[in-house]
């Protein structure tokens, strides 16, 4: 009888990322006009979604800087040595994941094609197929319980707890080993926010200690308020770069290591934060003052100018950095009521 061979997932998997997210990233960053036929595709058919971004982005996707998951590495290296063929089978469009099964020299891979969506029940059935249940599988979301349950041994990989309590068709317990424990988001959201930048903000008092004699205490509080909408808007901003910027980073000597370069955090959790900080910061801004909030705004479209190609013009660098240090001071100013 044959060795098993060892199927590994993509997304989350081998990689600490999601290739079908990073391309609709590159999708608004270099194609935006094609995003809102992307966003509708990907409603309608994943499968011909993932295609349609693939064919026209995967030069972009190097499989030389992804961020791989280094205990992923190792089981390979385990069971390469065994004399087991490895396999990457994923969700991913077949374009790319025949890129990164190439790159890393694997001896059979199987992603997406247009009409069939190869995760959950296809993708258990298409190994079934071909390998029966003589399988071992590396997995690292519920999408692959079906798939575990068919398989000779599995491995997670962040999985949910409820990945190690599968039980097959018959009522036996899948085998499914923890390979990877579940890694929360807080530390890695909290570094993205870039808080160190923080101080910027704190600015906002400069002119309300000049005329703080005039101040009441509710003035005091809203300042409170303004710095914290003020950091939170900045730190949206700054994320919304640094997601636009994730393949360039990958490529940098010290900035491949930034949560969203490296995969500690995932865009899906960086698109919830700015859905959630943007709206609700610039209405707390016009809410303590429709001047601030103004304020707000201006200084948001100041860091994304400072932190663009914009920043290379030696001239326009100097005076969007000055211009960085003068808004907060402006906000201030705002909250505060003196006279411009």
């Amino acid at each position: 009888m044959s060795k098993s061979v060892l199927v590994l997932d993509l997304d989350g998997t081998l990689i600490r990322g999601d290739i079908t997210q990073e391309l609709l990233i590159l999708c608004a960053r270099r194609m935006p006009l094609h995003l809102p036929y992307a966003i509708l595709l990907l409603i309608v058919n994943r499968s011909k979604a993932k295609r349609f971004m693939s064919e026209r982005l995967h030069q972009y996707i190097d499989p030389a800087l992804l961020p791989y998951e280094p205990a992923v590495f190792d089981l390979v290296e385990k069971y390469r040595k065994d004399g087991h063929k490895i396999g990457l089978v994923s969700g991913t469009d077949e374009i790319l994941v025949e890129k990164i099964a190439g790159y890393l020299g694997l001896d059979f891979f199987k992603g997406s094609t247009p009409g069939v969506n190869l995760t959950a029940h296809r993708k258990a059935k298409f190994l079934t197929d071909n390998y029966g249940e003589n399988f071992i599988y590396a997995g690292n979301s519920k999408a692959d319980f079906a798939v575990w349950k068919l398989a000779e041994k599995g491995y997670g990989i962040n999985a949910p707890g409820k990945s190690y309590r599968l039980r097959r068709a018959s009522e036996v317990e899948a085998e499914v080993e923890q390979l990877v424990k579940k890694r929360g988001e807080i530390r890695a959201l909290f570094t993205a926010m870039h808080p160190q930048r923080w101080a910027l903000s704190l600015l906002i008092f400069l002119v309300p200690l000049i005329m703080r004699d005039q101040l009441a205490p509710d003035d005091w509080r809203l300042l409170v308020a303004g710095l914290i909408a003020f950091s939170v808007f900045s730190s949206a901003t700054y994320i919304l770069d640094d997601l636009f910027d994730i393949a360039d980073d990958r490529a940098h000597h010290s900035k491949h290591a930034r949560p969203l370069a490296s995969g500690a955090l995932s865009i899906r959790t960086a698109l919830i934060f700015i859905a959630i900080a943007f709206p609700l910061s610039i209405a707390g801004a016009f809410a303590i003052a429709p001047l601030f909030g103004i304020v707000t705004i201006a200084y948001g479209l100041l860091v994304t100018a400072a932190l663009s190609r914009l920043k290379r013009v030696p001239v326009l660098n100097i005076v969007l950095f000055a211009s960085l240090f003068v808004m907060p001071v402006l906000g201030g100013a705002a909250i505060a009521g003196a006279p411009f």
